[in-house]
Formats: structure tokens, sequence, C-alpha cells
């Protein structure tokens, strides 16, 4: 177990000597959580509700239906 903690820790040295390797492993995906967090927040009063907009363009009898 000693040797599996020991590989651990030298590669997360290694990890941190490169401050753009360890912005895109620790730092980029908690921001991605953050701003989908952000856009999928549900305060509004109808909650679970998506807007859609759909157009017919082909007229046909199957797409009216």
């Amino acid at each position: 177990m000693k040797s599996i903690i020991a590989l651990a820790q030298k590669d997360i040295r290694l990890l941190f000597r490169d401050p753009m390797a360890a912005f895109f492993v620790v730092g980029f995906p908690l921001l991605m959580g953050l701003f989908f967090g952000m856009m999928i927040n549900n305060d509004s009063p109808q909650k679970g509700t998506i807007k859609v907009a759909v157009v017919d363009l082909d007229q046909s009898d199957i797409s009216k239906a």
C-alpha cells in the first residue's frame, strides 16, 4: 500500500510542476461544472420546462399531424 501512495504522490508532484496541465486536470473541470450548473439552475417558476419552437417546412400531411 505504501508503494501505491508513493507512486500517487510522485505523479501529483509531476502534474503540478506544469501549471497548464494542473489547470486542465483540476481547474477546468471545476469551471465547466460551475458554468453548466449555473445554466441548468432551476430558480424559474416553471421548473423542468423547456420552450421548443417547431417549423414545418415540409407541409406534408404526416408532418402536419
